[in-house]
């Protein structure tokens, strides 16, 4: 079975994901250029393009997917659009200090914590639910 070559930078979102599905639609705003695809990350098509992706950690932490075919995972995303995109390009070298990664790190993961607690209200997202605020 023949694979279709999908374009190249590849934003793999969760489709059933509120805040997933907001993100998405915050950088379509600022992607003037439609200089990304955005897939749902269960789209068959980019696993067989690229079979080194795992369907369930895709699940878990964002993934993209760039020009090269290098992926990036969780918040190397963040850095990755962050330098790419020409709006908020010219403040990518603020991320690339060691209080920027610790910043970006600390925003991905309080995020990615929020998308998976039960406060988002998905379904899918609802996986842990180790996170409860009393």
């Amino acid at each position: 079975m023949g694979t279709m070559n999908l374009k190249l930078p590849i934003l793999l979102f969760d489709s059933e994901c509120q805040l997933c599905n907001r993100f998405k639609m915050a950088l379509e705003r600022i992607d003037t250029e439609k200089s990304v695809s955005y897939l749902p990350v269960n789209s068959k098509e980019v696993y067989e393009q690229f079979p080194e992706l795992d369907p369930k950690e895709c699940m878990e932490y964002v993934h993209l997917i760039d020009e090269n075919g290098k992926i990036h995972k969780g918040s190397e995303v963040v850095v990755y659009l962050a330098s790419n995109f020409p709006s908020i390009s010219k403040h990518a070298w603020l991320l690339e200090t060691k209080m920027g990664e610790k910043v970006v790190d600390f925003f991905y993961s309080a995020v990615n914590h929020y998308r998976k607690s039960s406060l988002t209200g998905c379904k899918n997202c609802n996986r842990s639910k180790t996170y409860r605020r009393k």
